[in-house]
């Protein structure tokens, strides 16, 4: 009966140690889920091109493609934040928030994506180079968005490059967290679809419904 009492006692006050000893370790920080908002263009009251625009899905990089947000700590030193992810695979984000941004911005009759089995005119296609947080100088951190954009041609046989351009854009952080990061990094992109949406305006095209050259510049 002693001895029952005894381990008992110990057995009680093991668990108790347990459970203090666990309580003094830290708990993991919860997971975080981010989106990526470009914004939208400003208004316009330009006449839109006469043509339709198809956006192909954006192409993201390696190892820019994860979810789990990207930091550069150091030269060449990239780090992952386990804690910190896109709510969805960038990617998909982007290209939900590039299509969204050119049909707000009215410089073609329609835009469609590439899911849709509607003709398209014109192709857009995008690969982004580079998608991360640049931490390297701990009050100075910002957020790096570069891409490149080829608008194809459709109507012919042989799908002329009609334009191609790079760009990269840094926007400070205004804290040195994650959801700082997301917003800069969100305001970043709007910028390169800004510039882009600028650049596209003027783009030679040809007139769907003739052989002659569009106007380049829009009234």
């Amino acid at each position: 009966m002693k001895r029952f009492t005894l381990m008992k006692c110990m057995g009680l006050a093991g668990a108790t140690m347990l459970l203090c000893g666990c309580g003094l370790s830290q708990p993991y920080p919860a997971k975080q889920w981010f989106g990526v908002s470009a914004g939208a263009p400003a208004s316009t009251s330009a006449t839109p091109r006469d043509v339709v625009l198809r956006v192909d899905s954006v192409r993201v990089a390696e190892p820019f493609s994860n979810r789990e947000f990207q930091y550069l700590v150091g030269a060449d030193r990239f780090e992952r934040d386990y804690y910190a992810n896109f709510v969805a695979d960038p990617d998909r984000l982007l290209t939900a928030q590039l299509t969204n941004w050119l049909t707000s911005s009215n410089v073609f009759r329609a835009v469609i994506s590439a899911s849709s089995d509607a003709g398209a005119d014109v192709s857009l296609h995008c690969m982004v180079t580079e998608m991360y947080g640049d931490f390297q100088d701990a009050n100075a951190p910002k957020a790096i968005f570069a891409a490149r954009f080829f608008l194809i041609d459709e109507r012919g046989l042989q799908g002329d490059v009609l334009f191609m351009r790079d760009y990269r854009k840094l926007e400070s952080m205004d804290s040195n967290n994650a959801e700082s990061f997301a917003q800069s990094l969100g305001r970043a992109a709007g910028r390169v679809f800004g510039q882009l949406t600028s650049d596209i305006r003027t783009v030679p095209l040809k007139n769907p419904a003739s052989p002659d050259n569009e106007s380049a510049a829009t009234p």
